[in-house]
């Protein structure tokens, strides 16, 4: 097994469930669209992608989590140098994603086009930090309905920047845990830092 699909299929791992959800084309068109927009743009806003959801119901429970997959699949490929991946390895690791046979080509013959088209200096430039405006988040039980257990949820996170950009998460109930571990873990390393006599000066 290569480097680039084990790195994929360890990072592809928390979405294979609903990108196996996805059985609509227009679902496809849909997200590879909006795809296409934030690979473009280095951003998405939430609204966008609240439209394209009305004009897919079928696929709202699950719509978040399959075009986020379909987004760290796409930049984990676009980063590789060119050549590194061949199209027979593209299409086997798209295939692991759990999608449908008959969307593999579609969204293979995207990610081509796109790295084909796209500056990956910019894809790769690191995001500047701003105060958040706004940071939301919401639970999707639609896996503790089907499975009947609270291990198979999702936790979706929204952040709000200042500039009006939107960064969405998502992540397991474990590693939402792991997070307000290390958060909590910050914040009292930055208390106990307070609390020496020489910040005090």
């Amino acid at each position: 097994m290569s480097q680039f699909k084990q790195t994929v299929n360890k990072a592809l791992k928390p979405y294979t469930r609903p990108l196996a959800e996805v059985d609509h084309q227009n679902s496809v068109d849909l997200m590879l669209q909006l795809l296409e927009f934030y690979i473009t743009n280095g951003f998405c806003s939430e609204d966008k992608i609240d439209k394209a959801i009305t004009l897919a119901p079928d696929s709202q429970e699950y719509f978040h989590e399959a075009l986020a997959g379909l987004v760290l699949l796409c930049k984990l490929y676009l980063r590789s140098p060119k050549g590194f991946v061949k199209l027979p390895e593209l299409q086997e690791v798209v295939k692991d994603t759990k999608l449908k046979p008959e969307f593999i080509d579609i969204v293979v013959q995207k990610f081509i086009e796109l790295k084909e088209n796209s500056n990956v200096s910019s894809i790769e430039r690191p995001i500047r930090l701003t105060a958040p405006k706004k940071f939301t988040y919401r639970i999707n039980i639609t896996n503790l309905i089907k499975q009947k257990s609270i291990n198979q949820c999702t936790i979706v996170l929204q952040i709000t920047l200042e500039n009006g950009k939107v960064e969405t998460f998502v992540m397991s109930i474990a590693m939402f845990h792991k997070l307000r571990f290390q958060v909590a873990s910050a914040l009292k390393a930055i208390h106990n830092l307070e609390g020496r006599a020489s910040m005090k000066i």
